[in-house]
């Protein structure tokens, strides 16, 4: 299950990453959930180097908060 579970957050991260290469917030809905993602600092390619992602539920209410540094 471990390897499923790495396998599922580098794509997501790899969608983050993608989002955030143009913009310095997006969101990615999934069912009664939102995962929500600010930029942090960037690199001089403009690449985002980490981001703050957040998990929120239906309610408005955080589930889970990450920080992701990403392998440019």
């Amino acid at each position: 299950m471990k390897e499923i579970e790495k396998v599922i957050t580098h794509a997501l991260a790899g969608e983050i990453f993608n989002k955030l290469k143009d913009s310095e917030f997006g969101e990615i809905p999934f069912q009664d959930h939102r995962v929500l993602f600010e930029s942090g600092p960037r690199n001089e390619k403009n690449e985002p180097l980490a981001a703050t992602v957040e998990v929120v539920d239906q309610e408005g209410y955080r589930v889970q908060l990450y920080n992701l540094e990403f392998k440019n």
